[in-house]
């Protein structure tokens, strides 16, 4: 009867390990969002120490607590790479980010709509504006950076892709990426030579 019961706790650790690993691989159950490039602008703001810039898109899945509910906010995550549909991994390995925070509490500032956009309205496409900052992969603000000429690694490319990226605390659900929109090139250096 001893022999019996000896296994348990090894069979208790594998159960338990079977049950993470698959909890790992759930899927995040947000729809993949379609985003549209609209702008790239300096922050006028002169309370920033930092260069900042705006950036303005359409988003077909309002991005709000109750979509990324199981997570805090997502942020707009760009790539200084060739391939338009890069994965967490590329972000991962990245040596030069752009990442774009919403404000504060909400998800978003949402701009209300104005005559012109309603049409976008109508299509359920909503329009968000958010700061952006360059980053280097230890972390540093690379415009005010000497050793990384921003203009020049933007020469060979045509636009920066960007994707909305959410990831899960203890990666209880897969990571969240949008489909991709790109920022035309001269928009970003209009804006760095502003």
């Amino acid at each position: 009867m001893k022999k019996k019961f000896e296994n348990i706790p090894y069979l208790m650790i594998v159960f338990f390990i079977i049950i993470f690993s698959n909890s790992c691989f759930k899927d995040n159950g947000i729809p993949k969002a379609n985003l549209e490039f609209l702008e790239f602008r300096k922050h006028d703001s002169k309370e920033n120490f930092i260069n900042t810039y705006k950036i303005k898109f359409l988003s077909d899945v309002a991005i709000n607590d109750k979509v990324f509910k199981k997570a805090d906010a997502p942020h707009l995550t760009c790539l200084l790479t060739k391939t338009k549909d890069f994965t967490i991994k590329d972000i991962d390995n990245a040596k030069i980010k752009i990442l774009g925070y919403f404000d504060g509490q909400n998800v978003g500032s949402e701009i209300e709509p104005n005559e012109k956009s309603e049409v976008l309205y109508e299509n359920k496409k909503k329009e968000y504006e958010i700061d952006i900052i360059f980053y280097d992969n230890k972390g540093s603000n690379i415009i005010d950076s000497p050793e990384n000429d921003l203009k020049k690694l933007l020469l060979d490319k045509s636009c920066i892709p960007c994707k909305l990226e959410q990831r899960f605390y203890l990666n209880t659900n897969k990571p969240y990426l949008s489909n991709p929109m790109c920022i035309p090139k001269e928009d970003i250096l209009k804006a760095l030579n502003d």
